[in-house]
């Protein structure tokens, strides 16, 4: 039931029994994704608890403190200089580098919203929760438009619940949060507070359902905004808003109080660094692959596609298929990586050990017939795995570390982030590798998962090709957004030449002329997206796990220490640097004693700046980073 309509059902607290119970059960766990050392706050926040939504709510069934406490949580735990008042009165004294936190006050009077307007021109910055003031001081519906004038965003309606969009994607990487992985799916639950659909400003995170499905452009609507400037007498006040009310944070208490903790920090212009998650300030990643099976031939056409786009693509073949085309298989391996999808086409989930080894390896010899062999592997083939019907379990991953492999490519399942993860199987028996690579301990399998979808799941929504070309350019730019990992996968089979599938019924040309689409859109430059091979992904994120950032902020600096593991220099690393203000860009103040450490200065957005060290040598370097 819609809050703002039907009030009589409920208020922000519609489940409050339950809610306040569940708040009152978490714990600080804010230190598992703090940064070191924050720095004590210019500003004050002040929690305004509007007593006229206070007196609104018990006669809707809702109560106040549930919206009140997970923020008194917060700011004690975080050691925020705060206070908490419910006279309007009490706005007049906030100055411009304090924080008003604005909790969900649905219903509020003339004067509280007069005291909030001359709030926001004064330059003083808001967090805005849910739905503000669409009631009045005697509980009358006047909907959105006062708070779309206090925050200057607008309200584009209510998240309906027939759309089953039910999870929370934080965007990755963005000066609003440089903590929670990208494309995490946080559960917003089935409240009776519907959340809002926001739009304005910068986007932070995203509604969408549990697949992550985007089919155009603008289906992953806004559930976090922010901003800043646009008060009427040139305030440069910062304001961020929630689309939905602290009713939700029961449900992944530590996933929302990070999100919270974030936006204040930015709000209060604390200077924070943070290690990317990719390389050469790319926004984001993107790997496309091809399940090559049935209709291996189709296999040309993508990685003509694909060479048009100025990128290398993942081929995981099947070794049965794949030794049927032996020049094919040599000319694939020439610009892109060849890696492994089985011997055939049925999945290994459920069989013993020893039948998943010996099919593993009848796989490796079959491609190495093709490909010869080089140090125990098959020459020029990447280490690589994808199982068939994405049908594995632990003990598949565990052979794939004994065997040598470096990465797996695997269902939207295996994790609930949008980002690749390091595993170290339990189940994987110490082995002699070959050369270049090592034991399970030292070198863990990274897994890719899917967070998207494939071409049979547009299959089974029975879309056209037009349709599905619109739905990967649109896939496409909301992973820009996201700043996740894009793993597109198609299968060969609907990969044939759009002149000549008839004489082969079986195969379509659906994914040939979407991939054509996305070619078109994309073209020979990305700048922003790293379109990049399986293996070369996997490596960057080993690579990256070898650095260790340490950072000391201190007034309007930033002492950094960067510890690099290992015997090799890590290339293209990136540290992100939210901006304190605005086109005030960061200055180098002391670079790094080694040479070869030298970083560079990049703007990435209007709210975060980049330091990309072209190449970082093994050991410990500090440098000092000016945030005016």
């Amino acid at each position: 039931m819609s809050l703002a309509r039907q009030g009589e059902h409920c208020g922000p607290g519609g489940l409050c029994a339950r809610t306040c119970a569940a708040l009152l059960q978490t714990l600080l766990v804010l230190s598992l994704f703090g940064l070191a050392s924050p720095a004590r706050a210019a500003g004050q926040v002040l929690l305004y608890a509007s007593a006229t939504t206070r007196a609104f709510l018990p006669g809707v069934g809702g109560q106040q403190e549930a919206l009140l406490q997970p923020w008194r949580r917060l700011l004690t735990a975080r050691r925020l200089p705060h206070r908490e008042s419910s006279h309007s009165a009490d706005l007049e004294a906030l100055k411009a580098e304090d924080v008003l936190i604005l909790p969900s006050a649905v219903a509020l009077d003339g004067p509280e919203r007069q005291a909030l307007l001359r709030l926001r021109d004064r330059g003083v910055h808001l967090l805005v929760t849910w739905s503000a003031g669409s009631r009045d001081a005697r509980g009358r519906w006047t909907g959105h438009q006062f708070a779309q004038e206090l925050t200057g965003f607008t309200i584009r309606g209510e998240l309906e619940p027939a759309a089953k969009r039910l999870f929370l994607l934080p965007h990755g990487d963005t000066a609003l949060n440089l903590q929670l992985p990208a494309g995490r799916r946080i559960w917003l639950g089935e409240l009776a507070e519907r959340p809002l659909r926001l739009s304005g400003g910068q986007s932070g995170a995203s509604y969408l359902d549990w697949a992550r499905t985007v089919l155009r452009r603008g289906d992953a609507e806004a559930a976090i905004v922010y901003d800043e400037g646009g008060g009427r007498r040139g305030g440069s006040g910062r304001r961020v808003q929630f689309g939905y009310a602290e009713t939700a944070w029961s449900f992944s208490p530590a996933d929302y109080e990070a999100l919270a903790e974030q936006a204040l920090t930015w709000l209060l212009r604390q200077p924070r660094a943070q290690i990317a998650a990719w390389p050469n300030g790319a926004r984001a990643a993107q790997l496309i692959e091809m399940d090559t099976e049935d209709g291996f031939a189709n296999a040309i056409h993508f990685a003509e596609l694909m060479e048009h786009m100025n990128a290398a693509g993942t081929f995981y073949c099947l070794s049965s298929e794949a030794r049927r085309h032996p020049e094919l298989l040599r000319r694939l391996a020439t610009k892109h990586e060849v890696s492994f999808h089985g011997e055939v086409h049925f999945g290994f989930r459920g069989l013993p050990r020893d039948k998943q080894l010996r099919r593993l390896e009848r796989m490796l010899a079959e491609i190495g017939e093709v490909l010869g062999s080089r140090d125990g592997w098959p020459a020029g083939a990447g280490r690589g795995f994808r199982a068939p019907t994405e049908s594995y379990d632990e003990t598949t991953e565990a052979l794939l570390v004994a065997l040598g492999f470096e990465h797996h490519a695997a269902d939207p399942q295996r994790s609930p982030d949008r980002l690749p993860m390091l595993v170290w199987p339990a189940a994987a028996s110490p082995v002699v590798h070959p050369e270049g690579s090592a034991g399970p301990a030292s070198l863990p399998l990274v897994v890719l998962p899917r967070g998207q979808l494939d071409d049979l799941n547009y299959m089974d929504l029975m879309l056209g090709a037009d349709d599905v070309g619109q739905a990967v350019v649109a896939e496409y730019e909301f992973n820009l957004q996201l700043g996740g990992l894009g793993l597109l996968s198609v299968h060969s089979q609907n990969f044939a030449d759009p002149q000549r599938w008839l004489a082969r019924p079986r195969h379509t040309p659906l994914m040939t002329l979407a991939l054509e689409a996305l070619v078109r859109h994309v073209g020979p430059r990305h700048d922003r997206a790293w379109i990049a091979p399986g293996d070369r992904i996997a490596h960057w994120w080993r690579e990256r796990s070898r650095v260790r950032l340490d950072s000391r902020p201190a007034d309007d600096r930033l002492e950094l220490e960067l510890q690099v593991g290992g015997e090799q220099p890590v290339q293209g690393l990136t540290l992100l640097l939210p901006l304190r203000h605005e086109g005030r860009s960061p200055q180098l103040r002391a670079q790094p004693s080694s040479p070869a450490a030298q970083a560079r200065l990049r703007t990435l957005d209007r709210f975060t700046a980049a330091l990309v060290f072209a190449e970082l040598p093994p050991g410990r370097h500090r440098l000092s980073v000016s945030l005016p």
